[in-house]
């Protein structure tokens, strides 16, 4: 069952060319998931792998958090048969990205919400997804940031190094 439709993207396909939101949409996302942890591990200082550790675990709960409701919703794509359109994952995971780093560095904040924003748009632009499905995503990622940086020991994964020395631990919350 199909919750909304595609919202004609007339107006963006004309601020850039097809081609464009093309690099934006996978290529933007693959930058993103790579630049914001190293970025935060490396300009946080003494806080840095903590803080990149909590962006992992937004991105990693968001990820797969957001695969594991599209085979509860089964959503058709707009573009394609597959159905496993709803929530958008790249939304999921991008805001997930955002939050925690507007989090962290609110002076840059900005960078990190105009790369989800044209991450998440992009998906609409190419017919992708439809307008809910991105909708959805952006505020399961967000949700998902702002555990990840409210938690003690974030969501699921607690920072691999942190200030007692070197260890990997798995922590589930219920």
């Amino acid at each position: 069952m199909v919750l909304g439709a595609a919202v004609p993207a007339v107006a963006s396909a004309q601020l850039f060319p097809v081609k464009t939101w093309e690099k934006i949409s996978d290529p933007g996302m693959v930058i993103l998931f790579i630049a914001a942890p190293v970025v935060t591990a490396l300009a946080d200082g003494d806080e840095g792998v903590d803080h990149a550790g909590r962006t992992l675990d937004a991105l990693a709960v968001s990820y797969f958090g957001s695969e594991g409701l599209k085979r509860v919703f089964r959503q058709k794509r707009p573009n394609s048969n597959k159905r496993d359109s709803f929530p958008s994952t790249a939304a999921a995971a991008s805001f997930a990205i955002a939050t925690t780093q507007a989090a962290f560095r609110p002076k840059s904040q900005w960078i990190w919400w105009t790369a989800a924003g044209l991450i998440t748009h992009s998906r609409m632009v190419l017919g992708k997804h439809y307008t809910h499905d991105l909708m959805a995503g952006a505020a399961f990622g967000y949700a998902v940031g702002r555990l990840a940086v409210t938690l003690p020991d974030g969501i699921i994964l607690t920072p691999i190094f942190n200030q007692e020395g070197m260890g990997a631990s798995l922590a589930l919350r219920f």
